[in-house]
């Protein structure tokens, strides 16, 4: 059973470090895993679906799958059962078509909040649970980059919310494209710590309603400058 993240490496509870052998494992999926129309079919809740497929990922090795929306009001027991017993490891994304951060309105807000903490609610009770994605590829290019101080926002909310809701390690980051022009300062921003005014807000609990969106307000400001700072063309 894994037991820890240090850095971008993953542990056994023996020490043992654990590599990732991957399959993004979800229908309907377009061009970098995003999730194509307004519907998506959930494929952890389809227990048919699981047993034709489990076994082909065991062959391929395979022992982290990764999905890109789940629904969160079904019932996954029986998927999430078959995966832990053929060893397979599940990292999902929280956003859905309809209810996610968009690069070209970015917003952080409280609809936003339920429904990522509705998945993590949902999947966190299963131990094969490893990691969550507040974010795919949204900065995808130079003149979009100001979406990321929203998303690095949703990763702080959603770290905290795990810590409150379980005692054993879960990664919760975010999924970046590979272009070059970008990906060197977006990891750099994505990895920088906070600075000492986000790291107390960090340890707020999330306000019900509307209070989470003023409370964001000003941190996402402070993160936009920093992002302007970094990123010299925008």
């Amino acid at each position: 059973m894994l037991t820890t993240g240090q850095g971008s490496k993953l542990f056994y509870s023996n020490g043992t470090q654990f590599f990732i052998k991957g399959v993004a494992y979800q229908q309907n999926a377009g061009g970098g895993g995003n999730v194509t129309g307004s519907s998506y079919i959930d494929p952890l809740s389809d227990a048919t679906i699981c047993s034709r497929d489990v076994p082909l990922l065991q062959k391929l090795g395979t022992n982290v799958i990764r999905t890109y929306a789940i629904d969160p009001t079904k019932d996954h027991s029986q998927c999430m059962a078959m995966l832990q017993s053929a060893g397979i490891y599940v990292i999902s994304d929280l956003s859905e078509p309809n209810t996610s951060i968009n690069r070209d309105q970015p917003a952080w807000n409280t609809p936003l909040y339920s429904r990522y903490t509705s998945v993590v609610d949902e999947l966190l009770k299963y131990d094969n649970v490893i990691g969550f994605f507040a974010g795919n590829e949204v900065t995808n290019q130079k003149n979009n980059t100001q979406a990321s101080a929203y998303v690095k926002a949703a990763v702080r909310d959603i770290k905290a919310y795990v810590k409150t809701k379980t005692n054993r390690w879960v990664g919760v980051g975010y999924a970046a494209n590979d272009d070059s022009d970008i990906r060197a300062d977006l990891f750099q921003y994505m990895a920088s710590r906070f600075r000492a005014y986000e790291r107390r807000v960090t340890r707020r609990s999330a306000p019900e309603g509307h209070g989470l969106d003023k409370r964001l307000t000003s941190c996402i400001e402070l993160w936009r400058s920093e992002l302007i700072d970094r990123f010299s063309w925008i």
